[in-house]
């Protein structure tokens, strides 16, 4: 979904919740949360490979109601991330977050525009990859609630807790442990859903390519096209000097 910078509660990881039809409750068969995850880390290339995942960069060709945009996210690892949303190849948004810290870069330090708590969350809902990579640092308090079908696939589902104490499902599909997508209510209390659609596989570990958003009547389609690790610039995530308590 697009990054509209507006100060009214809205998640960035948007989508309509799709029909998910029950299968079984949770029980004494169904695995732990780590189980799934553990599954989940060697099919997407060993638990190994993805410990050795400090930082991550994912640039995406993207359409939505209002057109084509691009989205850059430098993930930097301990709760650090920066995004730029880009249209027409000129930057709209460009944000910076480092722990509790958020922040807008202007054309000079009086420019600068800080981040409220809200902000801050929607800034890290673009940390997509890392969000599946490191599931179970990234959300608190996981709990497998049930078995239901996900986009047409019959998956496991985790509840988890976010940062902000909302709700968040994940999905993983029990044919071969991937994980299928998210979905959740968004500060606003709207259902939303996000479906990995297809994976690509870099340095030996496979990562989303392409995923859907929907909210309401919208649709939006993320395509990958460049994903790097461990090589994102940690100048990207100096604290201004106005910033330091």
């Amino acid at each position: 979904m697009e990054f509209h910078d507006r100060s009214g509660p809205s998640l960035l990881l948007a989508g309509l919740l799709l029909v998910l039809t029950p299968l079984a409750s949770a029980g004494e068969d169904l695995p732990t949360p780590d189980e799934i995850f553990n599954r989940a880390r060697v099919a997407m290339g060993g638990s190994e490979k993805l410990a050795d995942v400090w930082t991550l960069t994912a640039i995406a060709d993207c359409t939505g109601p209002r057109g084509d945009f691009q989205t850059v996210v430098h993930s930097g690892g301990d709760r650090r991330v920066a995004f730029e949303q880009r249209r027409a190849n000129a930057i709209e948004f460009r944000t910076v977050v480092v722990d509790d810290v958020g922040w807008s870069p202007g054309a000079s330090s009086r420019d600068l525009r800080v981040l409220s708590p809200e902000m801050i969350s929607m800034v890290r809902g673009h940390e997509l990859h890392m969000m599946v990579l490191d599931v179970d640092r990234r959300f608190h308090d996981p709990a497998t609630v049930g078995v239901a079908k996900f986009n047409g696939a019959p998956c496991t589902k985790v509840a988890m807790t976010d940062d902000d104490g909302s709700r968040v499902f994940a999905y993983y599909r029990q044919d071969d442990g991937m994980p299928a997508g998210f979905n959740f209510l968004d500060q606003g209390g709207k259902p939303t859903t996000i479906v990995f659609e297809s994976w690509t596989e870099v340095d030996g570990i496979r990562l989303v390519e392409t995923l859907t958003l929907r909210r309401g009547d919208d649709v939006f389609t993320y395509d990958y096209r460049e994903i790097r690790l461990n090589d994102v610039d940690e100048s990207l995530f100096r604290v201004p000097e106005q910033l330091h308590d």
